[in-house]
């Protein structure tokens, strides 16, 4: 994309539009398949891992105004107990949606929780995140110990064991190895 814009930006001065055009389109029609399952393909699949964010995003809003928003120093509202059940559902899909946002939920839910208590200091006003809370913790811990997830964890134990420096490097070799092999070479090119 960055290269697309470039090259449109180029085309614009030069009044060569169609040539970069051109040029972008011979450069994705160059991308080994290998490079497009897994340097594009899989992104463009990856969407819907942004999604659970906005989970996380409205259930942490609803817990911020049901825990620190005070309107004259009442403590229960109507208003706000009708969004423990909301938050408590939000939060669930949050936390069961996948392995980094689920731990994200949790830890969203338990910093609110925390700073309420100390911003109020006031116990009582946990009886207004507990519920959310809970239902991430719930909905994570279902989601990691998914039969899918654990088959998965267990197909690449080899490389989860190594140390994380290993980690790194076993990845960098194997992404250096796709990137540059032979299926690659004219996308290699056309990218210098």
């Amino acid at each position: 994309f960055l290269l697309a814009f470039l090259f449109a930006q180029n085309g614009k001065k030069t009044k060569l539009l169609p040539v970069s055009a051109l040029f972008v389109i011979a450069l994705f029609g160059f991308i080994g398949k290998e490079v497009a399952i897994s340097g594009f393909y899989w992104y463009i699949a990856a969407i819907i891992y942004t999604v659970p964010v906005l989970y996380i995003f409205v259930g942490a809003w609803l817990m911020y105004i049901m825990l620190l928003e005070t309107r004259k120093g009442i403590f229960f509202t109507v208003s706000k107990l009708l969004m423990i059940p909301f938050a408590t559902v939000i939060m669930f899909f949050a936390g069961f949606s996948m392995e980094q946002t689920g731990i994200f939920a949790v830890v969203t839910a338990s910093a609110l929780m925390v700073y309420a208590s100390f911003k109020r200091r006031n116990p009582l006003v946990l009886i207004y995140g507990v519920p959310p809370f809970i239902s991430s913790i719930i909905g994570c811990h279902i989601m990691l110990m998914a039969q899918g997830n654990i088959s998965r964890r267990n197909g690449y134990q080899d490389y989860y064991n190594l140390p994380f420096t290993k980690q790194l490097l076993t990845s960098g070799q194997n992404i250096v190895k796709t990137f540059f092999s032979a299926e690659n070479i004219m996308m290699v090119i056309l990218l210098a």
